[in-house]
């Protein structure tokens, strides 16, 4: 799986570590994204429980571009909403390549879940997004 370092890894599978029941691929696909962003993650986690993330809650003033970009794809996934559109994920100008590469990962996650990363999940639905 691509990770944005070592410690988007931690995050991630720690996170996963705690998980209790079955969550669908929008929420692993999210928490994915979310964790990639050290400021992001921090402000993040107190809104996530095991079962449901509260984007609402997420204080998102003075995000740089690029946690706020990973915030709102990170939201349509897990609302099926449009804040983020495919030409501002396409442009190199607003997102790095880094950060495209963590969009399209979270989006396999999205459609098929953990299955085919080397992060395997008893807790991953069969749902598909």
């Amino acid at each position: 799986m691509n990770y944005y370092g070592k410690k988007h890894e931690n995050n991630f599978k720690r996170h996963l570590e705690k998980l209790d029941n079955k969550v669908s691929n929008a929420y692993l696909a999210s928490i994915y994204l979310l964790s990639a962003g050290g400021e992001l993650w921090n402000r993040a986690k107190g809104s996530i429980t095991n079962k449901s993330i509260n984007f609402n809650e997420i204080i998102r003033c003075d995000l740089n571009t690029y946690s706020y970009t990973l915030y709102k794809v990170a939201q349509d996934i897990y609302t099926n909403s449009t804040h983020i559109n495919l030409f501002y994920i396409c442009d190199k100008g607003i997102v790095t390549d880094k950060a495209f590469d963590l969009i399209m990962t979270a989006l396999e996650i999205g459609r098929n879940g953990l299955e085919g990363f080397e992060v395997q999940s008893k807790l991953s639905s069969d749902e598909k997004v």
